[in-house]
C-alpha cells in the first residue's frame, strides 16, 4: 500500500483496492459447476484496469537497477520480463545482471517459473555455454531456444526460417480475402476492406518474422482475385498499380519492415553501429542489391 501511495495513487483508492483483494473469494468451474471457494494469496484479477499499473510499479525498480542503454535492455509487460544483453563483450554483464533479476523476483515473494523461462542468443558457442549454466538463485539450469514468439512476432536467432506464426496469419488472411470478395461492393471499396481488415491482420508481426514465400504468393493471388476480375492473362503487377492504396502483400511487408527500421534507428541511436554491421555482413555475402549500397544512419 505504501508503495502505491508513494507513486501517487489516491489513498482512498488504495484502501478500497487492497480490501477488495483481502476479501476476494475465487471459485473454479468444474464439469459445469462451481468448486469450493478459496482465497488466492498471490494473484491479480483478470481484466482489472489497475493490474498492469500495479505490476509495472512493483517491477520498475528492476529496470532502474539493471538497465544500461546500449549494453543491457529491460522490457517488462505485466509478468513477462525480458532482459537482452548486446554484444559478446557483455555476456558476463548479462549473466551477473540476470542473477540479480532472479534474486529481485524472489525477494518480492514471487516464484520464478523455470518451465516458462528460457535463454536465447544468436551465437552458437554462447548457446552451448548457456545450456550448461547453473543459476544459483533458482537452483536450476534454463532451456536455451533458437526461436520464440514475442509480441505477435516469431523471432529466429539461429539462421532458420521459422515463420509459423506469420504463416498461420496469412492463411487466415487468404480465407478473409475470399469473404471480402463475396461482398456486394465495387472493387474500390473492397480495396479499403483488404487494406484495413485483411492485410493488417495477415501480415501482423512481419517486421521481425520470416514470411513464407509460398504462402505470401497465395495471399497475393487471393487479394488480386478479390479486387479485380479473374482473367487468364491478367497482370497482377499492373492491376495493383491501378489503385492509390498499396495492397500487394510483398510491397506491404517491405514497407512495414522499412518503417520499423526507421523507427528503431530514430528512437535508439545506440543501435546505429549494430545496424551498420548487419548491413555490411549482408553486403559481403553478396545479397542482391546490397553490394553497391551505402547505409546512412
Amino acid at each position: 500500500s505504501f508503495l502505491f501511495i508513494q507513486a501517487g495513487m489516491p489513498k482512498r483508492v488504495v484502501d478500497a483496492y487492497m480490501r477488495f483483494h483481502d476479501q476476494l473469494i475465487v471459485y473454479n468451474t468444474v464439469a459445469g459447476g462451481l468448486g469450493v471457494g478459496y482465497h488466492k494469496r498471490c494473484s491479480i484479477p483478470q481484466g482489472c484496469p489497475f493490474s498492469m499499473r500495479i505490476i509495472a510499479i512493483l517491477l520498475r525498480p528492476a529496470i532502474m537497477l539493471l538497465e544500461i542503454p546500449g549494453e543491457l535492455l529491460m522490457r517488462i509487460l505485466a509478468d513477462d520480463v525480458i532482459m537482452v544483453g548486446l554484444g559478446h563483450e557483455n555476456i558476463k554483464l548479462f549473466v551477473e545482471s540476470y542473477k540479480r533479476l532472479l534474486t529481485f523476483m524472489l525477494d518480492l515473494g514471487s516464484k520464478v517459473s523455470v518451465e516458462k523461462s528460457f535463454l536465447f542468443s544468436n551465437d552458437e558457442p554462447a548457446r552451448t555455454w548457456m545450456r550448461n549454466l547453473f543459476w544459483a538463485p533458482i537452483q536450476s539450469t534454463l532451456k536455451v531456444v533458437t526461436n520464440f514468439r514475442d509480441l505477435g512476432a516469431h523471432l529466429n536467432l539461429a539462421g532458420t526460417n521459422n515463420g509459423s506464426t506469420l504463416t498461420e496469419r496469412m492463411r487466415l488472411g487468404i480465407a478473409k480475402a475470399g469473404r471480402v470478395g463475396r461482398l456486394p461492393f465495387d472493387y474500390a471499396v473492397k480495396v479499403n476492406f483488404i487494406e484495413s481488415a485483411t492485410l493488417s491482420a495477415a501480415v501482423y508481426g512481419c517486421e521481425a518474422t520470416y514470411a513464407s514465400e509460398s504462402m505470401r504468393d497465395k495471399l497475393t493471388s487471393a487479394v488480386a482475385n478479390t479486387i479485380s476480375p479473374k482473367a487468364t492473362r491478367r497482370s497482377n503487377n499492373l492491376m495493383f498499380s491501378l489503385f492509390s492504396k498499396e495492397v500487394e502483400p510483398r510491397a506491404v511487408i517491405l514497407l512495414r519492415r522499412v518503417n520499423m527500421l526507421r523507427r528503431m534507428v530514430g528512437k535508439n541511436p545506440f543501435l546505429h553501429d549494430f545496424i551498420k554491421d548487419i548491413w555490411a555482413t549482408y553486403s559481403q555475402l553478396s545479397f542482391p542489391g546490397t553490394s553497391a549500397t551505402t547505409l546512412v544512419c
